[in-house]
């Protein structure tokens, strides 16, 4: 919609009213300037959008998970394992349950091993296969593990890292700004909460802060993104 102002002017010999029209910007213009700032790939995960499925308006970063029937914010991915989706309020236990469980994996590993002979192991079928399944989940458990740490460390997700691989404007402190550890602890902050100790984030507990709470997004370019017209897309649906 466009808004005209328009204002009359008549000089003194009784010349014909000249009209003045001045168009103010419209919605449409704003958020395509807007838009311009940002490549095409991340202009999807930076505005408000509107969910076909749920019938409410979908915040950034959120998408709809067909498996759970609802949005999740700062959706990562739908887990069976867990019989959830891994998203804004919960990352931070997704990512402290494959750490323990990793942990009782090397634990089993290591007590296998060293608390037994090893002709004896051989020798017994149940302490052979406890070994072998032991070693092969604390090494798949390990490597999602990283990825889910590197994941965090970028302020990133599974479904992002896809789409936003090339830019990321979630990625709040570059190694620029500053060291390499500091850019990851700094990043790491959206999800395990800001300014607490690092044995609180070891911990199983609710963040006394967190640093995204899943409304407003803050971009590499200092900017937050306001609420805007929310569009209508039935293609994000995971």
């Amino acid at each position: 919609m466009q808004f005209e102002e328009t204002s009359t002017a008549s000089s003194s010999n009784s010349t014909p009213a000249v009209r003045q029209t001045i168009k103010k910007p419209s919605w449409d213009d704003v958020e395509t300037s807007i838009d311009r700032q940002f490549p095409p790939q991340v202009r999807n995960h930076i505005r408000f959008r509107y969910c076909n499925k749920c019938r409410q308006v979908k915040p950034p970063r959120t998408h709809h998970c067909s498996i759970c029937d609802a949005c999740v914010r700062k959706m990562d991915h739908h887990c069976p394992w867990v019989g959830n989706c891994v998203g804004l309020y919960n990352h931070k236990f997704f990512w402290l349950f494959l750490l323990y469980a990793f942990i009782g994996c090397l634990h089993c590993s290591l007590s296998l091993f060293l608390g037994s002979d090893f002709r004896k192991m051989v020798s017994s079928i149940p302490y052979l296969l406890a070994c072998v399944m032991s070693f092969a989940f604390g090494i798949s458990i390990l490597a999602l593990l990283c990825v889910h740490t590197y994941l965090i460390a970028n302020n990133s997700t599974t479904i992002e890292s896809g789409s936003l691989s090339d830019c990321n404007p979630f990625l709040l402190h570059t190694q620029s700004d500053t060291g390499c550890f500091q850019k990851s602890l700094k990043n790491a902050e959206t999800t395990f909460g800001v300014g607490e100790p690092w044995w609180r984030w070891l911990m199983p507990v609710e963040p006394l802060e967190r640093g995204y709470q899943g409304v407003d997004v803050q971009l590499r370019r200092k900017k937050r993104i306001a609420l805007r017209r929310p569009q209508r897309d039935a293609e994000d649906e995971v």
